[in-house]
């Protein structure tokens, strides 16, 4: 039995193992962010800025909970999917955010506009990762 009292989660993800995930993620992370910032900033295509941009999302959110915390690679890809169809889903509502006040960045973050072509674009980055995650387990 392990003799080290349970210290939570943030001192369960420290020391090494987050810097071996480093190694195996947070590289891959850092890249899809600095990706996703270059379609943001410089007004590509229609299709690179709206539909790729959302396709990353998906890889960019995994590989950020992979380097972060100890989950399951399916769970994680699951709830991300259920979060990207959430917001989606808040947004043709309409009722996401207040029209003023201190949520400007949640705006900039998570966005305003609906747009249906984003289901198909979350979808296919969970099939990318999908894929991806059924070929790392099989190495």
């Amino acid at each position: 039995m392990n003799d080290v009292p349970h210290k939570g989660v943030l001192a369960k993800n420290a020391g090494p193992h987050f810097f071996e995930r480093f190694r195996r993620y947070g590289w891959i992370f850092l890249l899809l962010l600095v990706c996703e910032a270059l379609i943001a900033l410089f007004h590509f295509h229609k299709i690179v800025r709206h539909f790729v941009g959302d396709v990353l999302v998906v890889p960019l959110l995994w590989f950020l909970g992979k380097w972060s915390a100890r989950v399951s690679s399916l769970k994680l890809l699951w709830g991300l999917l259920g979060l990207c169809m959430a917001i989606e889903t808040l947004q043709l509502s309409g009722l996401c955010y207040p029209t003023n006040g201190p949520f400007k960045i949640l705006k900039i973050l998570l966005g305003t506009t609906f747009d249906g072509f984003d289901f198909l674009a979350y979808a296919l980055g969970f099939l990318i990762m999908r894929i991806f995650i059924s070929k790392k387990e099989h190495v």
